[in-house]
């Protein structure tokens, strides 16, 4: 057995063995775990593929969607998810189920689009420009009128 098998196993034991709080943490991590694993073989293709399970506390689970589409059907799923992790994951105790959007980097962000002035937009810019004796004001706007 190699020393990189071994690691894992040390770490392991640092997060049981050590203070409360960090055996806390990763015994409520594996349960996380465990329980999304459950849910998304209960759930179907392709819904299981776009949850993430967050957080569970208070008898409150809260479920993440890399999607809008996917948190409205998950939305209308709750009474049967309900269901599912009280019988079937051994949640008796849950109350609520939350369901977020988590929106990647690359959403947020779209690519630019260069926004095109019709020509009447850009002769009323240049007539207005031609009226202001602001030179910066005059030569943004002289500029702005050639985006055409």
């Amino acid at each position: 057995m190699s020393n990189d098998s071994k690691i894992p196993l040390k770490i392991k034991k640092i997060f049981v063995e050590s203070s409360d709080n960090l055996s806390l943490l990763y015994l409520h991590t594996q349960t996380i775990i465990k329980l999304q694993n459950n849910l998304k073989a209960e759930l179907p293709a392709p819904l299981n593929e776009h949850i993430t399970i967050a957080n569970y506390y208070s008898n409150t689970l809260i479920i993440q969607t890399d999607s809008s589409a996917w948190a409205a059907k998950l939305r209308f799923k709750i009474p049967e998810l309900l269901t599912i992790l009280k019988n079937k994951c051994g949640l008796s105790e849950l109350k609520t189920i939350r369901i977020k959007v988590s929106v990647s980097d690359t959403d947020r962000t779209s690519p630019e689009k260069k926004l095109i002035l019709s020509n009447q937009s850009s002769n009323f810019l240049r007539n207005i420009a031609n009226t202001i004796s602001d030179p910066d004001l005059r030569q943004s706007l002289l500029k702005i009128s050639k985006n055409n």
